[in-house]
């Protein structure tokens, strides 16, 4: 009987001590990246092992190794911890606990792999003895063999070396899209969320037929296309050239600097809440563009026929002949270098212009948002300020202030509200016309240091206004007042 206990016992000790887990931890010199070879292992006290990882072993790669595994086939481990600074390459391969189940890995340093359809099945097993696990810090990179989709996380940190596929995907920190010699690479889900930075290394294009959510993009001297149904860019957007595609799309930006936009889908709506500086063009034509906040800054042509500036500038700031197409514009500047003609079929203007270049209006509508509007030419003989169709009209209470020479063409219109709620014109410049006005200033209050030139400014139900001895001396020189008011 005892010799049968003693058997019994015997056995139990056996199948325990084959069941007991063994560590491998990876060498910081290992001959090579195979992890099979078992020269590039040693045990948890630093001494050689008899095997490569199995199914019971406990496999850490540490960080300070002069190269890592890189798998060629798939391999066995209970579980695999990758460490802080440390790199584990699955290429196209997985690591299993048994035939038909993966190993635990947990990554607390840089996982690479292809991306296959078995690997992102690792990624979403339930079972944390079963599954692909990031910690907080970790990386995950994608790189060339595969075209499956991908696990749609979220991930902590993430590198892309090929264009890459998801239901949907979440960043946690760094997104990384490409190096100098990836192809153009493109980013595919319904639902796009990136809360750290995004590194854009190469043409890259993003698809959400959802939503994109981005901090921040640095993707200065390479050209993005998004083609979102919702985008939303809260932080900085740098770029070469930004195209914008998709139909239907919301566009939110803060500040934005690129070499060019163009947005070519229709039906585009774009909020944005910063500044945009632009080397070369903007063409947004047809985009209901609303500029929240923030400068507008262009050294190229400016077509946007529904953007309304309402909290900032819009500068034109160029070396060659410049177009400018809005709809309303709270503050125009036009810098010394610059030639522009504005395009628009009626600009309007709610607070001031000021052009230290050469500007051409058509037709400029004022619409102020507080009590005086400034316009501001320049005396420069070569440098000119016209505007044809001038209109200030049933605007009592207001100021229109003229700085040095402003050229307004025939069909300029001026007037207040009523006798006794006049529109007054002051300023320290002059009015040059064009010809005689098709209709005559009504309910107008002149400063006598504004004149008109060239010909004669003709008003109604008007009156000059300053000094006596001004009024007296027929100032402001070259303005009628017929029927005028009594002063």
């Amino acid at each position: 009987m005892k010799k049968y206990i003693f058997l019994a016992l015997f056995s139990s000790i056996l199948a325990l001590v084959s069941a007991q887990t063994v560590t491998h931890v990876w060498k910081d010199n290992p001959a090579d990246q195979d992890w099979t070879n078992i020269n590039n292992w040693k045990d948890s006290g630093g001494s050689p092992v008899s095997a490569q990882p199995g199914a019971n072993s406990i496999v850490e790669i540490r960080s300070g190794a002069n190269q890592y595994p890189k798998l060629t086939v798939s391999v066995n481990a209970k579980k695999v911890t990758i460490k802080n600074g440390a790199t584990l390459d699955l290429a196209g391969s997985l690591i299993m606990l048994s035939a038909t189940e993966t190993a635990k890995l947990e990554n607390s340093g840089t996982l690479k792999l292809q991306g296959t359809a078995t690997q992102k099945l690792w990624f979403e097993k339930t079972n944390d003895a079963n599954k692909l696990i990031l910690k907080d810090g970790c990386t995950v990179e994608y790189y060339t063999g595969s075209t499956d989709d991908v696990w749609i996380g979220p991930y902590q940190s993430l590198n892309i070396l090929r264009g890459i596929k998801a239901d949907s995907l979440t960043v946690e920190k760094t997104f990384t899209c490409g190096n100098a010699s990836s192809p153009l690479l493109t980013v595919e889900a319904l639902t796009q969320t990136y809360k750290g930075s995004v590194k854009i290394n190469c043409q890259t294009t993003f698809k959400a037929d959802t939503e994109a959510k981005f901090k921040d993009v640095d993707a200065m001297g390479k050209d993005i296309t998004f083609n979102c149904l919702k985008l939303n860019i809260s932080e900085v957007l740098k770029a070469r050239n930004i195209q914008v595609t998709k139909n239907n799309c919301e566009w939110k930006t803060g500040i934005v600097e690129a070499e060019n936009i163009s947005i070519q889908g229709n039906y585009i709506k774009w909020n944005s809440n910063g500044k945009i500086e632009v080397q070369h063009d903007i063409n947004a034509n047809g985009v209901v563009w609303k500029a929240m906040s923030g400068d507008i800054e262009v050294k190229g042509n400016l077509s946007a026929n529904s953007l309304e500036s309402e909290n900032g500038k819009v500068i034109l700031n160029g070396s060659v002949a410049q177009t400018l197409v809005a709809k309303k514009i709270e503050i125009l500047e036009v810098a010394s270098s610059s030639n522009v003609s504005v395009l628009s079929q009626q600009l309007i203007l709610t607070k001031s212009l000021k052009n230290e270049g050469s500007l051409n209006i058509t037709d400029l509508k004022i619409e102020a948002m507080g009590d005086e509007v400034t316009i501001e030419g320049n005396d420069t003989p070569t440098k000119t300020t016209t505007i044809t169709n001038l209109l200030f009209e049933g605007v009592g209470g207001k100021t229109l202030k003229f700085n040095k020479t402003i050229t307004v063409g025939q069909g300029t219109k001026l007037s207040g509200t009523a006798e006794n709620n006049l529109l007054t014109v002051s300023g320290e410049g002059k009015l040059h016309l064009l010809g005689s006005l098709t209709q005559k200033g009504k309910y107008l209050a002149v400063k006598t240091d504004i004149p008109a030139e060239n010909a004669l400014y003709e008003t109604e139900k008007s009156k000059p206004i300053g000094a006596q001895d001004q009024i007296d001396a027929g100032k402001p020189l070259g303005w009628v007042f017929n029927d005028g008011l009594i002063t």
